[in-house]
């Protein structure tokens, strides 16, 4: 135990909500904000230089894509999104928030299939006027805010850790590389993240109603939020009572899986269809499995692995001293690990979303600390 009256007293009472809220936007805006709109951001030319299909097919919609090959560039404001990491997401969201269409098959598998962020950066643009850049920044960065909020609480009140404990999970998630390298641009990061935190609480709040809200509106964000079907009823059959409670938890498990076929039927995919059109039950799978044919490709696989949450990944050690986090870490993070392995381009931004498994197994590390009155 920790002695300290003033710091005590600062914690337990309402001010600690408003010192959270005010770190949670200082960070924010020193990390995600200042990586893409500070005053200038210089880059490399590698994603510029690119001459593939898709990124030409780009470059017709957005003309200065590709407009910088020799030099490292700076690009500032209302620009700061085309010179990311992540301006092939990027673009193809802006595009489909500008038009109300999408690109041309297969360029726009499985972007199309990500409707509310899309839907919700319209509605913004719409009433405020901001520009779809900043339309995508406000959406992300309220999301983003919210995350680190309710999982402050999350971490309170479902693993019981301390507040002083709890705030730091919340600014261990809004320093995690997947936020940072994200939320200030037009991705589905940041509203995926929430969706996926709402899952979790609901599971263990066994709140039927906030799941299946959650579960929808995860699935039309991105579709690995499905994953709630196997979380929900591996944490919960088991305490169902009764052959109807039973029943209820089976049927609560298909609304991802519902949801997930809903979406792809009103976008017309193939439910099998993912990234750039590849039907896994054809048996093709993104070239990006490539990585793992030789060595070098095998180790840079495992390094993002590991920068998604550095040395956070450390809470594995505890993953005994939890029965939900075990569950979960099974039933989330591996089929989500595998997924990303497998079917995506990427790993460090995608991997951020099982940050409600990872993040309090490494506070676990230091639960029994706490703040006390001095005497």
């Amino acid at each position: 135990m920790i002695k300290h009256n003033g710091i005590s007293k600062m914690l337990n009472g309402q001010g600690f909500w408003w010192l959270a809220i005010l770190i949670f936007l200082s960070l924010l805006y020193s990390t995600s904000w200042h990586y893409v709109h500070g005053p200038c951001r210089s880059t490399g030319t590698e994603y510029w230089t690119k001459n593939d299909e898709i990124t030409n097919q780009l470059k017709t919609i957005f003309p200065d894509i590709g407009a910088y090959q020799n030099e490292d560039i700076l690009v500032g404001g209302d620009d700061g999104w085309k010179i990311s990491n992540s301006w092939g997401d990027a673009t193809v969201y802006m595009y489909q928030a500008d038009t109300g269409e999408h690109l041309a098959p297969p360029h726009n598998s499985p972007y199309r299939y990500r409707m509310l962020p899309v839907w919700l950066t319209s509605g913004i643009h719409w009433i405020t006027g901001l520009s779809f850049p900043y339309s995508f920044a406000l959406l992300n960065s309220l999301a983003t805010l919210l995350t680190a909020l309710f999982f402050t609480v999350y971490l309170i009140r479902f693993h019981k850790l301390s507040r002083l404990l709890s705030l730091i999970g919340g600014i261990l998630y809004i320093t995690s590389s997947s936020v940072t390298r994200s939320a200030a641009l037009p991705t589905v990061d940041s509203l995926s993240h929430l969706w996926m935190l709402l899952i979790f609480w609901s599971v263990q709040a066994k709140n039927w109603r906030l799941f299946i809200i959650a579960s929808i509106a995860g699935v039309f964000t991105k579709e690995v939020l499905a994953i709630g079907a196997i979380l929900y009823p591996s944490i919960n059959m088991k305490s169902a009572v009764g052959t109807k409670e039973k029943y209820a938890t089976i049927a609560l498990s298909l609304i991802p899986i519902l949801a997930y076929i809903a979406v792809r039927l009103i976008a017309g995919g193939r439910i099998d269809e993912v990234h750039y059109g590849f039907a896994v039950l054809n048996g093709e799978f993104p070239v990006i499995i490539r990585r793992m044919s030789y060595l070098y490709g095998i180790m840079t696989t495992l390094m993002h692995f590991f920068f998604s949450f550095g040395f956070l990944w450390l809470g594995l050690l505890n993953l005994g001293k939890n029965r939900f986090l075990r569950i979960a870490f099974f039933t989330v993070c591996v089929p989500i690990s595998l997924a990303v392995l497998f079917l995506s381009t990427g790993i460090i931004r995608p991997m951020g979303i099982v940050f409600p498994v990872i993040i309090p197994l490494f506070l676990t590390f230091f639960e029994k600390i706490r703040l006390v009155k001095s005497e």
